[in-house]
């Protein structure tokens, strides 16, 4: 998997990118995210989408968020 196609993921989820890397430095007490399948099949639906069109999809899915 790229580091590009990792940052998405990372930025997608509200991780940081470091979480995906087993430096054994990572906390124990935090815990770990559950993906259920709908979310799983959006994320893999949006990284699909192109570079260059993602952040206009990013911005439509931000402006459905009442908060």
């Amino acid at each position: 998997m790229s580091a590009s196609r990792l940052w998405d993921i990372a930025q997608a989820l509200d991780l940081p990118v470091t979480y995906f890397y087993d430096n054994g430095e990572q906390a124990t007490s935090q815990a770990e995210p559950v993906i259920d399948r709908e979310t799983a099949e959006l994320l893999r639906a949006i990284l699909a989408v192109p570079d260059d069109k993602r952040q206009a999809v990013l911005e439509l899915v931000r402006s459905m968020n009442p908060a």
